[in-house]
C-alpha cells in the first residue's frame, strides 16, 4: 500500500472528492452559486472539509433535483448529527459546567423537537394543498370533458332525423343515459 497515493488510504479525503462544491451543486441545479446558499440548512445540508470548503453530498443534490423527500430528510438527520455533535464539542472547550451543557442540550434538543414538528406540518400542510389543488384540476378536466360530450350528444341530435329520434327515445341504454345526465346538473 505503501506505493499508493494518500487519497487512496484515506477515506476522509475520497468523500470529500466525492462531495460537490457550491459552483458544481449549482450547476446540477441549474441554479446560481447565491440561490445554492439560500438552500443551505433547508433544501441542502453541506458539511465543511478539512480546508474550510463548503461540501454537498451528490446523493442529497440528485434527490432534489428529483424530489426524492425520504432521500433529504435522511440528509437533514446526517447534517443534524454533525452539528449535534460540533455544538457538543464546542461546549466542552468552552470548559461550561456538566449542569449547564445538560441544560443547554435539553434546551437545543426541545427546541430541535419544535422545530422538526414544524417542519413536518409545513410538509404536509403542503402536500395537502397540493393535493387539492390536483383534485380541484380533475374535476375541472371532468366538467370540461362532460361539457364536450353534452356539446357533442346536442350536436347529433340537433342531426338526427324523427325517426333516428324515436328510435332513441325507445333505446333503454340512452334513456338511462338522459337521466344521469339529467341528475348530474
Amino acid at each position: 500500500m505503501s506505493g499508493q497515493p494518500e487519497a487512496w488510504t484515506n477515506v476522509p479525503l475520497l468523500l470529500a472528492f466525492s462531495m460537490l462544491t457550491r459552483g458544481q451543486v449549482a450547476k446540477r441545479l441549474g441554479k446560481s452559486i447565491a440561490t445554492v446558499r439560500r438552500m443551505e440548512g433547508r433544501e441542502l445540508h453541506p458539511r465543511r472539509d478539512a480546508g474550510g470548503v463548503f461540501r454537498f453530498d451528490s446523493v442529497e443534490v440528485d434527490a432534489l433535483l428529483h424530489g426524492d423527500t425520504d432521500q433529504q430528510i435522511a440528509g437533514r438527520r446526517i447534517w443534524l448529527d454533525v452539528e449535534l455533535g460540533a455544538r457538543e464539542g464546542q461546549q466542552a472547550e468552552a470548559g461550561g459546567s456538566n449542569d449547564a451543557r445538560a441544560v443547554s442540550a435539553e434546551d437545543f434538543e426541545a427546541r430541535v423537537r419544535a422545530a422538526v414538528e414544524r417542519v413536518v406540518r409545513e410538509e404536509f400542510t403542503r402536500r395537502d394543498g397540493e393535493q387539492a389543488r390536483r383534485k380541484a384540476e380533475r374535476q375541472e378536466r371532468e366538467q370540461a370533458e362532460a361539457l364536450a360530450a353534452c356539446s357533442e350528444l346536442l350536436a347529433l341530435l340537433e342531426s338526427s332525423s324523427e325517426s333516428e329520434l324515436a328510435a332513441l327515445a325507445e333505446d333503454p341504454e340512452f334513456t338511462t343515459l338522459l337521466d344521469e345526465l339529467s341528475a348530474a346538473d
